[in-house]
């Protein structure tokens, strides 16, 4: 475990382990945990996977990462003032995890589909229908419903 040092509010710790998985070689999980909230930290044990010639993480950019909140910011507060809701902001956010969208006023745009406020399954339609935004509507239509639940279930 390595601890980044620098300001105590960005003290945090990571830990680089091999997937189990095994499928792409060199493929580790890291893991960050905020150190102003321990009292210790003490390996129990090392995995039985543990590599000696693991590398260490990259130096993280703070200015970069920075930038990318201000300019994160600055897009919230700009669909906040062209009255969107906050609902449709947390949707939009969900599907660009996976997907490509955009906004078009106050309508998301998702791989050939239109979601309206209030931003529910039911305000998910075509652009152009064919096969393909038929499987892309379906799609759509239960991440949005797994955004929903997730929402109520507080995930």
């Amino acid at each position: 475990m390595k601890a980044n040092e620098g300001d105590d509010k960005a003290a945090a710790a990571s830990q680089n382990t091999d997937k189990n998985s095994g499928s792409r070689k060199g493929v580790c999980d890291v893991n960050f945990v905020n150190l102003n909230f321990a009292k210790t930290v003490k390996v129990l044990e090392a995995p039985q996977h543990a590599k000696k010639d693991v590398k260490d993480l990259t130096a993280l950019n703070i200015e970069k990462v920075k930038q990318k909140e201000e300019e994160a910011i600055k897009e919230r507060k700009l669909r906040l003032e062209k009255g969107i809701s906050e609902e449709g902001i947390r949707l939009y956010q969900t599907l660009t995890k996976t997907l490509k969208c955009t906004w078009q006023d106050k309508t998301i745009h998702v791989e050939g589909v239109l979601i309206d406020p209030p931003y529910r399954v039911e305000n998910c339609k075509i652009t152009n229908p064919n096969p393909n935004t038929n499987t892309s509507l379906e799609y759509i239509k239960k991440i949005v419903v797994k955004h929903y639940v997730d929402q109520q279930n507080g995930s």
